[in-house]
């Protein structure tokens, strides 16, 4: 399972040293981003699809329609939806969990929550990371590489779902029946800052 090997990674990563941070897919994924201070840029780290820098996997190559994609640390707390998709102006209208407004309000409040945590110099850092992640975002999408379909699960599940890439018009979304409850979960999962991390410790 994506969560598992994600979790593992992630931990793995940290005990390394590492700055490191769980991405959550809203349409049923996790993944990892790690920092890298030689080209001071997060970078996509998929450990249950052996992909690394390959940031259009989901929506290029599984053929998903892609949601909100939020990435989470101790530290931090980002919509990157932006670094996942070719096409921003087609994955707007399927965001209707949250308002946009509400949803950047939540998560800037959750952000200044974690860095009050943290050192001056720290907080320095991180607040020059975001600036630079923010004119990353405004790129959009990683164009360069090669995408191919989903490679862990069945060949009959991933076929299901539409994410072997065998079809340029794939479903890649989770089934109808799923959307309502992931979305309530998503604006659950906000309002109660979930994505807090309280537990954990930058030590």
């Amino acid at each position: 399972r994506c969560g598992e090997w994600a979790n593992c990674f992630c931990l793995l990563c940290r005990a390394l040293g590492y700055d490191t941070r769980l991405v959550v897919d809203y349409t049923d994924h996790v993944w990892v981003e790690c920092w890298s201070e030689k080209q001071r840029r997060w970078i996509h780290c998929d450990p249950c699809e052996a992909a690394f820098d390959k940031p259009l996997t989901y929506e290029r190559g599984w053929k998903k329609k892609i949601t909100y994609m939020i990435a989470n640390s101790i530290e931090e707390c980002v919509d990157v939806t932006r670094r996942y998709t070719e096409c921003l102006p087609d994955v707007m209208p399927r965001r209707t969990a949250i308002p946009e407004d509400t949803l950047n309000r939540v998560l800037h409040a959750i952000d200044e929550k974690k860095l009050q945590g943290l050192s001056f110099e720290r907080q320095q850092e991180i607040r020059k990371r975001k600036a630079m992640e923010e004119a990353e975002l405004k790129e959009g999408g990683k164009k360069a590489g090669d995408y191919i379909g989903r490679q862990s699960g069945s060949e009959e599940w991933r076929r299901t779902r539409g994410e072997d890439g065998s079809s340029g018009s794939g479903s890649g979304t989770i089934p109808a029946q799923e959307e309502k409850q992931v979305m309530e979960t998503l604006s659950k999962q906000l309002k109660s800052e979930l994505f807090a991390f309280d537990s954990f410790s930058p030590d």
